[in-house]
């Protein structure tokens, strides 16, 4: 049996992910991003948030996060997702 060091293999993904990602950016002109709608103030989803914000940062994509109360309506969730879709992230 042997033992899986699991920081060591993600401290790799993150390194080759981050050369992907710059890679992309020279060649393409492309700068992946992903797009977060938080919905409510839970502190454990907004730590998960956060934490994603950060690993994006950490490889070079672009993070959009976007807040919205508990009370926002599924049609106005539906029509952020689709704004969201056709690449406006304002």
């Amino acid at each position: 049996m042997s033992v899986i060091d699991g920081k060591a293999i993600a401290n790799q993904i993150h390194v080759e992910l981050a050369e992907s990602v710059k890679e992309m950016k020279e060649t393409l002109g492309v700068t992946p991003g992903l797009a977060v709608i938080l919905v409510g103030e839970r502190k454990d989803s907004q730590s998960y948030v956060k934490s994603k914000k950060k690993a994006c940062a950490d490889i070079g994509i672009t993070s959009y996060g976007i807040d919205y109360p508990a009370t926002v309506t599924e049609a106005e969730l539906i029509q952020k997702i689709d704004e969201l879709n056709a690449g406006n992230f304002s």
